[in-house]
Formats: C-alpha cells, sequence, structure tokens
C-alpha cells in the first residue's frame, strides 16, 4: 500500500494537509516563479545559499536497542554504497524519472556540487587536508565512481548519501502523483533539500554525541518547507523495503541499492522530528529579512531574495480580514458576551478546527503552520505538567490534571488569535509557560506551582535535548520586555507586556471558568482585574 505524503510547497504555496485516502504529492516550487528551472546549471550558480544552522542539539536521549538499530541500519547503507567503486541509479528511478534531456541539466549540477561539499568535510586526515576527487559518468547520467577513501569504510560518508538520496527519491517519486511528478522531478531546489537531509541524517548517526551545532544546506527559501521535506522523508523511509532494485554501475558490477533497505532507525526519527520543532519556533523569531537569529537554537540564513518573512505573511494578512486564517479558530475563543465557552476549558489538538488557513497561498500557508504549533505546544504543555506533577500521582485529580491543560491551551489559543503581535520575536514556549502559570493561579495552585517552579520545570524538561545556553536564552533572553525595549527575563515580560496585553481578553478566559458574566464583562475592561497578577523578583 502506497504511504500518503503531504502536500507541499516553497514559501506561500504550502497547503494543508489533506484528508483523503488518495496519495498526496511534495510539491516544492520556487517562492518568487512557481514554473520549475528552466536553466538549472546556470540556477545553481546563481541562487543564494540557504541554509539552517541548528545550534544546541543535545538530544534526543538514545536507548540501547535504539543505538544497536541505528548501527546496524548504518552499517548496512555504508556496506551497500563501498562494495563497488560507483554508486547508480535503479532502473526504476531512471524510468520514473524519465527522459534524461528534461532533467539531467537540473539534477546532475546539485549532486556534483552537494557531493563535493560532502567531500569537502570529509577530508582523508592522512592526505594533509587535499580533497580527493570523485569521477561522474557523463555517458551514464547520475553514475558516480568514487576514488579511495570515500568509497572505503573509513570515509564512506560521499558515496552513501548518495546511496541514501537515490533510496530516498525512489520512494517519494513512487508514492507521488505520476501526472505530477515532472514538476517534482525538474525542481533543482527539491534535489538539493533531500541531499542536504540524507547528508544530515548519516553525519548524525555517525556522530550521535558530537552533532550539537552544525549546518543544514540547502533548505530553501522557507524553514517550514523543509519541515515538509522531512515530513515526506519519514513516510517514506520508516518502513523498510523488501524489493530489490538492482543498479549496474560502469564497470558492469552490480550494488543493490534498494535491497533489503532497513527501516529508517527510531532515534533518527526523534532526531529529525526535534529538527521539525526548531523550524517551527524559529518562524516567530525571524521578523524581517535581515534578522537571521531564530528561536530554540535556529538560526536561519534567509537573503534578501527569499521573499517574505512568516511574520510578514502575517502582517499583510490582517491588512484583510476577509483573508485572516483564524477566524475558524476565533470560533472557539470568542470574545462576545453571552457565548458559552466551556468547551474551550477542555482544548485540545482533538477539538481544534481541521480547516485552518484561507484561500490564497498565504493564508494556507501561515494556516498550516498554526495548526501545527498548537498540536506542538499542547504536547509540551502535557510535558510540562507532567513534570510538575500536575497528574493524579500526586495531589491532583485526573480531572484536574486535565483541566490545567485545556485551559492552558485556550488561554494560548486566544493570545494567538487576538494579540499574536505577542508572538513576534518571542519562543512559543514563553507565552505558553505564561499562560500555564495564570492557569495554575486562577485555579489556586499557585502556593504549589509558582512562575519559579515552572522554568525549573521548563529546565529539566528541555535539558534531554537542548543544550544549557539554549534554555538559557529561552527563559532569560526574552526580547522586548526589559528596559527601554531591551531583553528580559521570563518574569520581566510576565509583567510588562504577557499580563498587560490580557486587558479585553481576561473576560472570555474568566468566563471557561465559570465566572458569572457580568463579573467577566466587568473584570474584561479593567487593569484591576490583571494587575494582582503581577510577580516580584525574578525567576
Amino acid at each position: 500500500m502506497s504511504s500518503e505524503i503531504e502536500n507541499a510547497s516553497i514559501a506561500a504555496s504550502a497547503a494543508l494537509p489533506s484528508d483523503s485516502n488518495e496519495s498526496r504529492d511534495v510539491e516544492m516550487v520556487d517562492a518568487n516563479n512557481d514554473d520549475a528551472p528552466q536553466d538549472a546549471a546556470a540556477s545553481i550558480q546563481t541562487e543564494p545559499e540557504f541554509y539552517i544552522h541548528i545550534r544546541g542539539l543535545v538530544g534526543p536521549p538514545i536507548t540501547d536497542d535504539q543505538r544497536i538499530e541505528l548501527d546496524e541500519w548504518k552499517s548496512h547503507i555504508f556496506a551497500a554504497a563501498t562494495s563497488t567503486p560507483t554508486v547508480a541509479p535503479s532502473e526504476a528511478l531512471l524510468e520514473m524519472l524519465g527522459d534524461p534531456t528534461q532533467w539531467q541539466s537540473v539534477i546532475c549540477p546539485v549532486i556534483q556540487s552537494y557531493i563535493r561539499h560532502v567531500i569537502s568535510l570529509s577530508h582523508d586526515s592522512s592526505s594533509g587536508g587535499q580533497e580527493r576527487s570523485f569521477v561522474s559518468s557523463h555517458s551514464q547520467p547520475l553514475h558516480h565512481t568514487f576514488s579511495r577513501p570515500f568509497r572505503h569504510n573509513t570515509h564512506p560518508l560521499p558515496s552513501s548519501t548518495l546511496h541514501l538520496y537515490y533510496t530516498a527519491l525512489t520512494r517519494i517519486l513512487k508514492n507521488h502523483r505520476s501526472s505530477s511528478r515532472s514538476m517534482l522531478v525538474l525542481n533543482a531546489q527539491f534535489h538539493k533539500s533531500l541531499f542536504s537531509l540524507c547528508h544530515f541524517s548519516l553525519l548524525k548517526a555517525t556522530h550521535v554525541n558530537d552533532l550539537r551545532d552544525f549546518d543544514i544546506r540547502g533548505s530553501g527559501s522557507c524553514p517550514i518547507v523543509y519541515y515538509k521535506l522531512i515530513e515526506a522523508f519519514l513516510q517514506e523511509m520508516g518502513n523498510g523495503n523488501s524489493r530489490s532494485s538492482s543498479n549496474v554501475n560502469s564497470s558492469g558490477n552490480s550494488t543493490a541499492v534498494g535491497t533489503n533497505n532497513k527501516a529508517l532507525p527510531q532515534y533518527l526519527k526523534n532526531t529529525l522530528r526535534q529538527v521539525q520543532e526548531m523550524l517551527l519556533d524559529s518562524l516567530w523569531m525571524i521578523e524581517d529579512q535581515d534578522c537571521k537569529e531564530g528561536g530554540g537554537g535556529a538560526y536561519y540564513n534567509s537573503p534578501s531574495s527569499s521573499g517574505p518573512s512568516f511574520i510578514e505573511m502575517i502582517n499583510k494578512l490582517r491588512e484583510r480580514p476577509s483573508c485572516w486564517p483564524l477566524a475558524s479558530l476565533r470560533e472557539l475563543c470568542p470574545l462576545n458576551t453571552g457565548t458559552t465557552t466551556n468547551s474551550t476549558s477542555k482544548l485540545t489538538s482533538s477539538t481544534m478546527p481541521s480547516n485552518i488557513g484561507g484561500d490564497s497561498k498565504e493564508a494556507m500557508f501561515v494556516g498550516y503552520i498554526i495548526q501545527k504549533l498548537l498540536i506542538l505546544i499542547e504536547k509540551r504543555a502535557s510535558s510540562l505538567c507532567r513534570q510538575l506533577s500536575l497528574i493524579p500521582t500526586n495531589e491532583l485529580s485526573l480531572s484536574q490534571a486535565h483541566d490545567v491543560k485545556g485551559r492552558t491551551m485556550t488561554l494560548f489559543t486566544t493570545i494567538l488569535c487576538y494579540r499574536i503581535d505577542m508572538f513576534f520575536g518571542r519562543h512559543p514556549d514563553q507565552i505558553m509557560m505564561c499562560a500555564l502559570y495564570i492557569v495554575c493561579s486562577k485555579m489556586e495552585l499557585a502556593d504549589k506551582i509558582g512562575l519559579r517552579e515552572i522554568v525549573e520545570g521548563y529546565k529539566v524538561e528541555k535539558g534531554g535535548c537542548l543544550s544549557e545556553e539554549v534554555v538559557m536564552d529561552i527563559l532569560y533572553r526574552v526580547k522586548g520586555c526589559g528596559v527601554g525595549g531591551e531583553e528580559g527575563n521570563i518574569v520581566t515580560f510576565y509583567n510588562t507586556v504577557f499580563v498587560p496585553g490580557l486587558k479585553g481578553l481576561w473576560g472570555a478566559f474568566l468566563r471557561s471558568f465559570d465566572t458569572s458574566e457580568e463579573e467577566a464583562t466587568e473584570q474584561n475592561n479593567t487593569t484591576a482585574a490583571i494587575s494582582d497578577l503581577m510577580l516580584l523578583g525574578s525567576a
């Protein structure tokens, strides 16, 4: 049974995932040009280089069984790639690619450039750092012959990366609609991103504990495109494949690329999921084209030609209320009086609308990100509540624990719908922690669960996957809340930005606690109701 792949596209052309059982495509087109590159060789040389720098990726933790699985997978890939000098595509892949005169000028320059990059990172120490070369057979497109040591077990990354790229490309194209497959085949950016993703996967498998700071090249003009490619990669490579696809090299030797391929190891799946989370976090930190520092340890190189940032898209959509993609979410978090909001006190991913977005490309793109963010924050809120013992194992009942998370999500979603500016330049977890504290305060749990306890719980929760430096940046370098608009800590943000930002929203939130309509309306229009929530000291 062919697996489903989310419909993906560069920048503003991302679409929400379909619930249909039909196969879904991975469509990657340039943000400023909906047509595939006509002169790929030239575009490789002139396009600005996009890359994502990941900082402080400590985790995910790896168990003994996962390490064994990872070593077996890595050995399998290395052995298949280094058994013969030439790594070549299978006949099945060549058939799906179609006419070589159409795609050769697109794919070959990408592979040539990226193999040389991988080789430059894999210098043989005994050669004094001199770059070794490989031979590309132009008479047989996509056949690449590797000299030692790059087909030897001591330096197998270049040939193994190409091997994994061919395997992943075969699986993605196989489950891509044949009617639109050519658009993907002829998109140079897609091949750059896929090759880079394969290289990162093998690099992480080789350096489990050492690879904390690294660059991901060829990421495309928007981080979320790479997010969606990871999704397709996980879906297609997550299961093994027992089919044999024999590759014949220029010497007539056969190498079995695609034969008995092992499923992607669980550790790599977890790692790629974590990278996806960091990409989602980083979008809110990039306020304009000149801002290059992302949140949660992600640093994104976004040249000025890359098109509008995510926040610029939001501001553009807000100028056209009819196109605002959060209209369906506002129905769950209404501000008008006389509306029952008891259901929102238990807001979960299962009760969120599936139609977040709109008709325009920008609205669909923003809606897709909002949907993914809410699912991610719900997971993080659950984990943090667990870390704080807000579960039945201690003093709280199951219903209380559920209410803490549900009401936190309600407040978080309400702020997202009506005070989205609060997210700009900040990490979403900063808003989530403040929302969690207010919920605990209103539920009269603040004497046990203060903001200090939430901060300490967050440090423990994130300590297994992010470096201490990145976690401290999230907690103590909150943008635009200090003196003169400088950075401040999470308490400063709570006092100067978060609580004042609740004015006008407070009444809607109180109604979820069964507060009377008159009281909620009165408190909604005054600052007295929220001034008592101010904190002293620092976290």
